[in-house]
């Protein structure tokens, strides 16, 4: 079984074949390129998921070629997913004077003498103490 943490790209895959009996080989009785897959993404959630061989042919038809069944729990993806990182508000204070000039837009608010900004892209708080900020449904 492979293992890989959560939010992390799959590595290669690989794998092993098996049954061949009186001296035949992979490379003697198949044709084709072998490939392994899952359907696991690096955004998929942890647990278990299949690991499928894929490719290749029997050309003379002496073997049936079937994904064992361990395949189908091949990848066991652990841990837990990180938490959204929340929406914060870059916050500034100017004095009431700057209100008007340009300074002081959007999602302006007044308090005690002062110009209150916001700016929801910004991800740091630095209101002046005392002043009340614009909330997430504003």
């Amino acid at each position: 079984m492979s293992t890989r943490p959560l939010g992390v790209s799959n590595l290669p895959l690989n794998g092993t074949l098996a049954g061949f009996v009186n001296g035949d080989t992979a490379a003697s009785v198949l044709a084709g390129s072998l490939r392994w897959s899952t359907t696991a993404g690096s955004n998929t959630a942890a647990g278990l998921y299949p690991i499928v061989g894929s490719g290749l042919q029997v050309p003379s038809g002496n073997y049936v070629l079937a994904q064992a069944t361990s395949n189908a729990v091949g990848l066991r993806i652990t841990g837990t997913p990180l938490p959204a990182a929340p929406s914060l508000f870059l916050e500034s204070a100017r004095p009431s004077s700057e209100i008007g000039n340009g300074t002081c837009q959007p999602g302006r608010h007044e308090a005690q003498g002062f110009c209150h900004c916001c700016n929801k892209d910004a991800a740091i708080s630095n209101a002046a103490p005392g002043i009340a900020g614009p909330t997430a449904s504003e």
